[in-house]
């Protein structure tokens, strides 16, 4: 028996965790790059002449949705009430007004609240999934500088959270995303759809095009050439971004006004300096990714790239045709006709991208339109993914509401009249949707899918890296993916040091597995059951939408990858998307399911597998497992799954004392894998930990099954309370909690006492024969997650860890006088049964030290380690005091003194005990 097990028995009221550690709660702590090698994605995006490629080389056309409404709210898209457009009247025109409107009425943080809740409801992962399944492969998200700073231009501490969850949840659909910024400082063209509402006049919107016109330009420009560093040095190495998309229609409506101050070619001057200072803003930290400039509208609008020493760029456009919104005059199409006869002949030898369009309210149209794009080689993404009822086919979706209806009220946020209850009811609902299928069906067949592992490097990187501070040390488990390339190296590397601490090889991984049948669910929707034989084979039926749950799927350890045992047969397709805990949530594994061979029927099984894009920690689970295509056919048949336990420790030998962090890169030939960074750590040296003798060993007792206590050493003392069986307890000495005291000139104030426990592995009985010694008796200063009241040692034995600290607790304080307070722990069940049936003993020796734990963390030490040895001590009672009951006796005589052994204090046969002949009962 393992001794973590053993030691898991022996404890009174502890539920000790030490396997399973649960890799999501780690803190990620921010070290340099590890290597001075970068990682390489296969789907990282780069240009090639008018070309938009992958490392690989393969041709990816970006072709999508926009996201706007979400971050940054246009009026007439959302479902808030107000002017529609610059040139209607009322007080709610843009996203400032929104706020200004709710700061006003409710204060500052009710209205950070609000938009805080429209935004986490407007789009969710279902939206990604709506996406992924018409075949989105690239979202274009607006964003407004406010995400990101506050009114006065200060950062936000969690800026880039919402940005994040995004981008990240967009890679697990594979869907790439560009970062579009749709509202700058000062505005780019002074239009509600920048934030603010500038008027409605050309001469209004230049005035209040504050990037570019103004006192207040030049000092806009350089926040403006700041905000796109810090984005490009966020995500730098992220592959899910295809791209930076400087502006959003910069001078829109007044660009070709000759009316105005400036001539166009002045303006285009002034627009094209901003964006050559912002691409080499951007270069300056991130070479990798591509950049978008925008035209306004044509081609003519955008210099020679090649003149301007830009590379690795797109060139943009937008197109709208209003004034035949039904195309009634065929001209939606020849008008984009136009738009790209008028890109050809301008020859820029870059990658072509309509960033925004949309046919209008003619759905045959759209079939026609987008099949133009396609046929021509462009880049789109359609404005917009989603929009009120009341705007039909400027969303693929609509949300309730058509502007005069019962949902416009039940739905809509008045944020001039409505109370914070009501707003904040409505913008929780804010994400309900339906599919636009009058639209949709004309489109589907033109996106192009989405992109398996997108995020995925070359060299796979490891899904969690574990570490625990020690004597000396530093202990590692990492949880590699199940099939990482062919003999990785995986090297370790502490505080970001560029040379690794130590090397290992693929050798020292173990895997552990578990399989599900897929007929074994505890729920479905949709499914039905296959069977061979009269017995359950598969589940089938398939269809958009289906799913199964499964409870209790147990795992020792992180499960990181999946294989999926399943057919599909020709001419059918999907995805299958992997939930923990509830389908609501964010998918923690995906796969792409097509026919495995040209004539597939559904008898042709394979196993595909997939790397989890979050492990599941050691422990139970309810998993999900979800259907989805875009057609009416079946998707899969699924027999089986598994998942995958990769993991692999190491021990960092030799580290000085003080806080560390680990990171883990795993390398094949001279590629390497994205790190994984651990939790900070701190290691302790004999030199390093903080010891007293103001905290003291007083002795040792044990316990009968009914009201006496058996000192070790002193008096025997009588206790009428407590009802537990025979145990082994420490009485500890030291300052009582809230006391304060001085340790090397240094004032603590002492938050927690504890006891430490060391087993020491000997079990001859004989002192001198122990194996352990005060060195053992040093925690790990990390508490155990989720034992809020126990530590591990900071030392092993054979790579267990036989230390164990456990802090007191209220039922334990014996008395509180003088500043100090006595407190006990208990250990008891010191047997367990073997393989064989026969009661075997853990240990003989136990060492015992105390301790405190100070407000601020730090662990204080008692000087002493006192030892005991249980035979011993029970052969003193045995000899000299009467168990009160049988079960006190048995446990004394039968548990620990008779023993079939070498030892002194073991009898090999039951002596006749004479219950009432003993020379000493405390009792009487």
């Amino acid at each position: 028996m393992n001794i973590l097990k053993k030691i898991s028995s022996l404890l009174l009221s502890i539920a000790l965790i030490i396997t399973g550690i649960n890799v999501n709660t780690m803190t990620l702590n921010t070290v340099k790059a590890a290597s001075t090698q970068k990682e390489v994605y296969p789907n990282f995006l780069k240009t090639e002449g008018k070309e938009i490629k992958n490392t690989n080389g393969n041709t990816v056309y970006l072709r999508g949705v926009n996201a706007g409404g979400y971050m940054l709210q246009e009026i007439w898209l959302c479902a808030t009430k107000g002017a529609t457009s610059d040139d209607t009247s009322g007080n709610i025109r843009c996203q400032q007004d929104i706020i200004n409107q709710l700061t006003d009425r409710l204060g500052s943080e009710r209205a950070a609240e609000l938009i805080n809740t429209y935004e986490e409801n407007y789009w969710t992962s279902k939206d990604f999934e709506n996406c992924a399944r018409l075949g989105v492969n690239c979202i274009r998200l607006p964003i407004w500088y406010r995400n990101l700073v506050d009114e006065n231009g200060n950062w936000y501490s969690n800026a880039f959270d919402r940005l994040d969850w995004f981008i990240e949840t967009a890679g697990r659909y594979g869907i790439y995303v560009i970062i579009d910024m749709h509202g700058a400082y000062g505005s780019q063209n002074g239009s509600h759809n920048s934030g603010i509402y500038g008027g409605s006049t050309n001469q209004q919107k230049r005035d209040n095009s504050k990037l570019f016109f103004g006192t207040d330009a030049a000092t806009n420009q350089a926040k403006f050439y700041e905000m796109w560093y810090k984005i490009a040095d966020h995500y730098k190495n992220n592959p899910v971004v295809a791209g930076y998309d400087l502006l959003n229609e910069p001078m829109a409506d007044y660009m070709s006004d000759s009316g105005l101050n400036e001539t166009k070619q002045e303006r285009l001057s002034i627009l094209w300096n901003v964006y050559d200072k912002a691409y080499k803003r951007i270069r300056t930290v991130d070479t990798n990714h591509i950049i978008m400039m925008e035209a306004v509208w044509d081609p003519d609008t955008l210099p020679n790239p090649t003149e301007k020493g830009w590379e690795n760029v797109v060139y943009e456009y937008h197109q709208y045709m209003y004034d035949d919104y039904d195309n009634a005059s065929g001209t939606q199409i020849s008008s984009m006709q136009s738009k790209i006869d008028s890109i050809n002949s301008a020859a820029h030898n870059v990658p072509s991208y309509i960033g925004e369009f949309n046919y209008m309210s003619n759905n045959d149209t759209w079939n026609t339109g987008v099949k133009l794009l396609n046929d021509n080689n462009l880049n789109w993404t359609i404005w917009n993914y989603k929009c009120t009822k009341q705007y039909g086919n400027w969303g693929l979706y609509n949300t309730p509401g058509n502007g005069s209806d019962s949902d416009t009220n039940n739905y809509w946020a008045d944020v001039e009249n409505d109370s914070y209850d009501t707003i904040l009811s409505k913008w929780s609902k804010v994400g309900e949707s339906t599919e636009n299928t009058g639209l949709t069906s004309k489109i589907k067949d033109y996106f192009p899918g989405v992109v398996e592992n997108i995020a995925t490097s070359k060299v796979k990187s490891v899904s969690g890296v574990n570490a625990q501070g020690m004597l000396n040390s530093i202990n590692v488990t990492w949880y590699p993916k199940a099939d990482m390339d062919s003999n990785p190296k995986y090297n370790i590397y502490v505080d970001g040091s560029t040379t690794p601490a130590m090397t290992v090889n693929q050798s020292v991984v173990k895997v552990s597995k578990v399989t599900k049948e897929a007929t074994d669910y505890s729920n479905q929707y949709g499914i039905v059951n296959d069977k061979k034989d009269g017995v359950n084979y598969n589940i089938g039926g398939t269809h958009n939408g289906a799913w199964t749950k499964y409870d209790d799927i147990s795992l020792s350890s992180p499960a990181t990858s999946l294989s999926i045992n399943y057919s599909c047969a020709k001419g059918n397709s999907g995805m299958i998307y992997l939930y923990e805990d509830s389908m609501d949530g964010e998918i923690i594994g995906s796969l792409k399911v097509t026919p495995p061979k040209t004539e597939a029927s559904w008898s042709d099984y394979v196993t595909a597998t997939i790397d989890l894009y979050k492990p599941l920690s050691a422990g139970k689970h309810t998993v999900y497992m979800k259907f989805v295509n875009n057609t009416s056919g079946n998707i899969a048949n699924v027999k089986d799954f598994t998942f995958i336990c990769p993991s692999a420790t190491a021990t960092i030998a030799n580290v000085e004392a003080g806080k560390h962090s680990v990171s883990i890169q795993a390398s094949v030939d001279e590629a390497v894998s994205s790190e994984d960074i651990s939790n900070e750590v701190e290691v302790v040296t004999e030199s390093s930990i903080i010891k007293t003798d103001k905290i003291s060993i007083k002795g040792f007792q044990i316990k009968t099954n009914g009201n006496r206590y058996y000192n070790a050493s002193g008096e025997v003392v009588f206790d009428e309370e407590g009802a537990e069986k025979v145990a082994f307890r420490t009485i500890c000495r030291a300052p009582a909690v809230g006391e304060t005291i001085t340790v090397s000139d240094k004032s603590y104030k002492v938050k927690n006492v504890g006891i430490i426990y060391t087993i020491d592995p000997n079990a001859t009985g004989d002192e001198t024969k122990d194996v352990f010694d005060s060195s053992y008796s040093v925690l790990n200063t990390s508490q155990i997650s989720g034992a809020a009241h126990t530590y591990i040692g900071a030392q092993e034995y054979n790579g267990n860890n036989y230390t164990l600290g456990y802090l007191a607790t209220d039922d334990g304080i014996l008395s509180n006088k003088d500043g100090y307070m006595e407190y006990v722990r208990t250990v008891r069940n010191n047997s367990y049964y073997g393989s064989d049936n026969s009661l075997n003993v853990i240990t003989n020796s136990f060492h015992a030290r105390a301790f405190v734990v100070a407000e601020d963390g730090t662990i204080i030490y008692g000087n002493n380690v006192e030892s005991m040895s249980i035979p011993e001590v029970a052969y003193y009672f045995y000899k000299n005091a009467m168990s009160s009951n049988y079960n006190g006796h048995a446990y004394l005589y039968d548990t620990i003194l008779s023993r079939i052994s070498g030892n002194k204090y073991y009898l090999s046969t039951k002596v006749d005990y004479g219950w009432n002949d003993n020379l000493y009962d405390p009792g009487k």
